[in-house]
């Protein structure tokens, strides 16, 4: 094989990759907060979301579980209907928030993608030991 070859393949590759992640995205999903890597950034952009959303100061919110895990495949544990998601597991973190009588689930990927899941997610996570 030829290095032309091999170039063209892997160009190839990295188009059906990047292909595969964008039709994973939700285009009609809220844009997800970023964090900076890191459980402890990841619950800050959880607490600050949660102050938006419930109209509660910091001081009124508590952090009732904050956890390194793996989702079973790329919609986090919040799928929608209709999206097609990796098939692969996806590390990140599940944060929960108590805000008065709402408990908040915030679901993020490894990357710093933070966002709130409904009430009752839909897949469960696996812990996994942090780095």
């Amino acid at each position: 094989m030829g290095i032309e070859y091999r170039y063209m393949a892997a160009l190839t590759l990295l188009a059906v990759i990047s292909a595969a992640s964008a039709s994973a995205q939700d285009p009609s999903a809220p844009p997800a907060r970023i964090a900076p890597l890191g459980l402890q950034s990841v619950i800050d952009t959880a607490l600050d979301d949660a102050m938006k959303h419930t109209g509660l100061a910091r001081e009124e919110l508590e952090v009732v579980s904050a956890a390194a895990v793996t989702w079973p495949d790329g919609s986090l544990g919040c799928p929608k209907p209709d999206v097609v998601y990796t098939q692969a597991p996806v590390p990140g973190y599940r944060v929960v928030v108590q805000a008065g009588d709402l408990l908040l689930n915030y679901h993020a990927n490894e990357k710093g993608r933070v966002f709130l899941c409904p009430s009752i997610p839909v897949a469960r996570p696996v812990p996994r030991e942090t780095r």
